[in-house]
């Protein structure tokens, strides 16, 4: 008779359907514990993100100054990925250069790299011709597909071969100035019109072009968009 009146018992615990929802509820918390733990875990992982990210912001940028602090390889090492590019435009090296002169401002961000890159320099006649020859092939293979250097005489106070025209803010891109047999490099992320107001000669006439917010379809060499949305970098490939 006693284990027939537990079994009527709805409120005795050892009744199996109170058994059964006790499993249930216990289960429950241990979910919604882990739940908790997961969003927590994600605040903070976020947070941490939002304040790195303000804090290299807010860092002063790193400057560079005459052609000696001139190293193509050791700047493509270091802001290369973030800058969406490798710099082919620019020279090797400064070899046969006249008074060359180097400027660089960089600041690297937490997604990217912001500031500018100018090199400037004068050639004989003779040496003039086969940069430009070598620029004017500057070309980059990404999936499959070569992408080539445009020529540009109408965006720049100089014609202008160009590798990157804002494709993710950044523009790289070489004057050149056959009167004085000189080109000037130039590769910019996130310009602005304040920081570069010395180099305003070198910059587009059309200002406004920077403020752009789109930027995904704007042109360069190292990237492919394809129709499925599939996006390739020419440094995705070769890592």
């Amino acid at each position: 008779m006693k284990n027939l009146k537990n079994l009527k018992n709805p409120k005795n615990p050892k009744n199996p359907k109170n058994l059964k929802n006790f499993k249930l509820s216990k289960g429950l918390k241990i979910i919604l514990a882990i739940i908790v733990v997961l969003a927590l875990v994600f605040i903070i992982k976020g947070a941490v993100v939002i304040i790195s990210a303000y804090f290299m912001d807010k860092a002063p940028y790193e400057n560079a100054s005459g052609i000696d602090n001139y190293n193509k390889t050791d700047i493509v090492e270091e802001h290369g990925s973030d800058l969406d590019s490798e710099m082919l435009i620019f020279p090797d090296d400064t070899d046969n250069m006249i008074k060359p002169t180097f400027e660089a401002k960089l600041k690297k961000g937490f997604f990217d790299t912001k500031g500018y890159i100018i090199l400037q320099a004068r050639y004989n006649e003779q040496d003039y011709e086969k940069e430009v020859d070598r620029i004017s092939k500057v070309e980059c293979e990404v999936s499959d597909i070569v992408l080539g250097v445009r020529y540009d005489d109408k965006s720049y106070c100089l014609p202008a071969y160009v590798a990157i025209d804002g494709k993710s803010n950044v523009y790289e891109y070489a004057l050149m100035d056959d009167r004085k047999c000189e080109i000037t490099y130039l590769l910019l992320s996130y310009p602005e019109s304040e920081e570069l107001d010395e180099y305003k000669d070198y910059l587009k006439l059309d200002e406004s072009e920077y403020k752009g917010e789109d930027t995904w379809d704007k042109f360069s060499i190292y990237s492919r968009h394809f129709e499925d949305g599939e996006y390739i970098e020419y440094s995705d490939e070769k890592s």
